[in-house]
């Protein structure tokens, strides 16, 4: 393996997301993702329900979010890590919208927020039946673009 400043194992979502924000913010640097087989062969790529997301405060609000995630969790979350995951949700829908991946949307061209699980409030984007296959094959394309190498274990 040749030598690297930051070494990621796994070329899951948060690896690829993370090698992409690394590289941009520190372009000097090397960033050496390990992974088994080939990048796209993840977990990431098998999600298939969506991204839970306050997108409309009008209709829904951070607060209830976090109810709705503390009430399901039933006591084991971490109610601080909650709360920073669901406030900076929409900014990293926003980076991955910048990546170019793309959520479904209604008749009216408006978000098809579904309703899943222990959310009191219709907060799920999701891409067809393939939300993490949509994600991964978008972020893995900008990998090319960086100072990013990828080697199989």
């Amino acid at each position: 393996m040749p030598k690297t400043d930051i070494l990621i194992v796994g070329s899951g979502i948060s690896g690829l997301f993370f090698a992409i924000k690394t590289a941009r913010k520190r372009p000097d640097l090397s960033i050496c993702i390990m992974t088994k087989e080939k990048a796209n062969n993840t977990n990431t790529q098998l999600a298939q329900g969506g991204i839970a997301v306050v997108t409309n405060q009008l209709k829904d609000s951070f607060e209830q979010h976090i109810k709705d995630t503390l009430k399901s969790g039933a006591g084991l979350c971490d109610e601080e890590i909650v709360k920073m995951v669901i406030q900076q949700a929409p900014e990293r829908l926003e980076e991955l919208i910048e990546l170019g991946a793309t959520f479904d949307k209604n008749q009216e061209g408006q978000w098809d927020l579904g309703l899943e699980g222990g959310h009191s409030q219709h907060r799920i984007l999701h891409h067809k039946d393939s939300s993490g296959l949509e994600i991964e094959k978008k972020v893995l394309s900008h990998l090319s673009e960086s100072n990013i190498k990828i080697e199989v274990i």
